[in-house]
């Protein structure tokens, strides 16, 4: 019987070669919970047999590529067969501690490898955690800065989507924005990451950061100049629109994942329009972005099925877009009657268009008044749907106008300070008027 007792003063190489040589002669492994004489004896007399072995003599020449890449990969499938999970993560524990005496490119190799077999289709349901955690200790030793971190971490994310294990990935979402400036990525390969992480997050159903991390990924692939990449993009690309057009109770200044003309103003989004596959998605998407209920409603009826293609309710389509159409009127007027708003929004009668302000209200896109008297909707606060650059100049117009009337009003009281300084003093000068 072969025991495994690391003789911390030695080379972890020849601990290693003392576990291949006793599973590659089929003997059993366990660990030692406690150490006599007897014990410490065999234990030497075994060390020194391994280091006489082949795999020692590896050790010794300094050959650890070999005695990775060809011997522990060799024995990889009976390292996974042992009977106690503990001495499967200590026999990688032992190759892992060997990595730092690898060159870049063998370790690149070596890593490559060890998680194609972590992450074989017709093995994965087999210790599915255990390889989990065994990637994760292995992302974990690698250099900060290393690219091979990507490897790992790229082959991490796709075995947990898998296996459905994303709940036990989630948490590092923070970090991976500086992992990937550290390893230096393309465009492509950083979208990746990007997707990886929203199919996660999906899995997990943390449905918000799903999308967040969906628009990245857009965001990304729209400044890639890989045509392959982009033209894979256009799937995810409609998913991200649907949940965008979806999307009603999320107020897009504190969610701009869900802001449809923001994610219409991606390029990779723009490139839906030319793709007569994606056309109508695109068309859906622009109208809620900043067009009116007609416009949808004549959108469905020259493509009739299109909500139940995308998988989109047409009712509650209406009730977004009636709630929006408000906000659009509500930028224009301060007063909207009923009967323009029977008419705007395609609605049957007033009760209709009062449920319509209530739902706007609700959801945080309006703040309005309700005047059933003169029949009338009195807007104090609306969302603006489209911001763009002529917008900006408006609020800057209308600031630079109240600083000149605040201006204005402070001449005027201080021209009415001066004078009640000399009505109550005749012989005050005054003072300077100041800027």
């Amino acid at each position: 019987m072969a025991t495994f007792v690391q003789l911390g003063e030695e080379n972890p190489g020849y601990d290693l070669a003392i576990v291949l040589n006793s599973i590659n002669s089929n003997k059993p492994l366990e660990q030692k919970q406690s150490t006599s004489e007897d014990d410490e004896q065999a234990d030497a007399a075994e060390f020194a047999a391994a280091k006489e072995s082949a795999l020692g003599k590896l050790v010794a020449s300094k050959k650890y590529n070999e005695l990775l890449s060809k011997n522990f990969m060799g024995a990889f499938d009976k390292i996974m067969a042992l009977k106690e999970i503990e001495m499967v993560d200590t026999v990688f524990s032992l190759a892992f501690a060997i990595l730092p005496n690898l060159t870049p490119e063998e370790m690149n190799s070596f890593v490559s490898g060890l998680c194609t077999r972590f992450t074989d289709e017709k093995t994965k349901e087999h210790l599915t955690e255990l390889k989990l955690n065994l990637m994760c200790f292995m992302f974990n030793m690698l250099d900060a800065t290393s690219p091979i971190r990507h490897t790992v971490y790229t082959a991490l994310l796709k075995f947990a989507l898998a296996t459905n294990n994303a709940s036990l990935c989630m948490g590092q979402e923070k970090s991976v924005e500086v992992w990937m400036e550290a390893w230096n990525l393309d465009k492509t390969a950083e979208a990746e990451v990007h997707l990886l992480i929203s199919q996660l997050c999906e899995q997990a159903e943390q449905f918000q950061l799903a999308q967040s991390y969906l628009v990245k990924y857009l965001n990304t692939i729209s400044t890639s100049t890989d045509t392959k990449a982009r033209s894979a993009a256009k799937p995810h690309a409609q998913r991200a629109a649907i949940a965008a057009i979806k999307s009603f109770t999320e107020n897009p200044m504190a969610h701009p994942q869900y802001d449809c003309d923001r994610i219409k103003s991606l390029s990779i989004i723009q490139e839906l329009e030319k793709d007569k596959e994606y056309a109508n998605t695109f068309a859906l998407l622009n109208i809620f972005a900043c067009d009116t209920v007609g416009k949808y409603l004549d959108l469905v009826k020259q493509q009739p099925g299109l909500c139940q293609k995308l998988g989109l309710d047409h009712e509650q389509n209406l009730q977004k877009l009636r709630a929006l159409t408000i906000c659009s009127l509500g930028m224009e007027h301060e007063r909207l009657s009923y009967e323009t708003l029977i008419d705007k929004l395609r609605v049957d009668d007033k009760d209709a268009v009062e449920a319509v302000v209530i739902d706007a209200v609700m959801a945080g896109r309006v703040d309005a008044k309700i005047d059933q008297e003169k029949e009338e909707v009195i807007i104090h606060r609306t969302t603006q749907r489209v911001f763009r650059k002529q917008d900006w100049r408006k609020i800057g117009n209308k600031l630079e106008s109240w600083k000149n009337n605040i201006h204005e009003v402070l001449r005027t009281l201080h021209h009415v300070h001066e004078k009640m300084l000399q009505r109550a003093d005749p012989d005050y000068q005054g003072d300077e008027e100041e800027d």
